[in-house]
């Protein structure tokens, strides 16, 4: 697990009083430099240059993971349960040392995605997409092709083309 620099801390936030996506977002726009470190699970946001840049998670059964996958299952914890999370202030050049250290030394992956309002809407459809390919492949169900869907849809009374 990377361990971050402790840095300054700036206050105690909980997921049940905080939406966390939006409280990223917040502190994203205001230039926030700093770790988001959360206390009830092995996990750390890192926030540098106005964006998330690096999110480590260590999972109940000890699986660790980076990058984005981090994020987004840190964002899905925190709607699931009740959260506590230290925000932490680093200057500027430790987070960069931390960034470095985290990515050339490391090897976690980087994180690409923005936390937003339509995060954790790609995270539920994601999810649920997931689980219906699951139970499909247990089932031995297979994917059906697009004549099949029509044919389902038109015996619903549901047209696709223009007759």
């Amino acid at each position: 697990m990377m361990r971050f620099p402790d840095g300054r801390l700036i206050e105690h936030i909980t997921s049940t009083d905080t939406d966390l996506e939006g409280y990223l977002c917040d502190l994203c726009e205001e230039g926030f430099t700093g770790i988001i470190r959360c206390t009830s699970i092995t996990a750390n946001i890192l926030l540098l240059d106005r964006r998330v840049a690096a999110a480590t998670l260590v999972e109940e059964d000890g699986t660790e993971i980076s990058g984005d996958d981090a994020v987004t299952s840190i964002l899905k914890h925190a709607e699931k349960m009740d959260m506590t999370f230290d925000v932490r202030e680093l200057d500027v050049d430790q987070a960069r040392f931390s960034l470095k250290w985290y990515s050339d030394i490391h090897k976690y992956r980087n994180v690409a995605i923005k936390p937003g309002h339509k995060t954790v809407k790609r995270i539920i459809e994601k999810d649920i997409n997931e689980e219906r390919v699951d139970l499909m492949e247990r089932f031995g169900i297979p994917e059906p092709d697009s004549d099949t869907l029509e044919d389902i849809l038109k015996k619903s009374g549901i047209s696709l083309r223009d007759n």
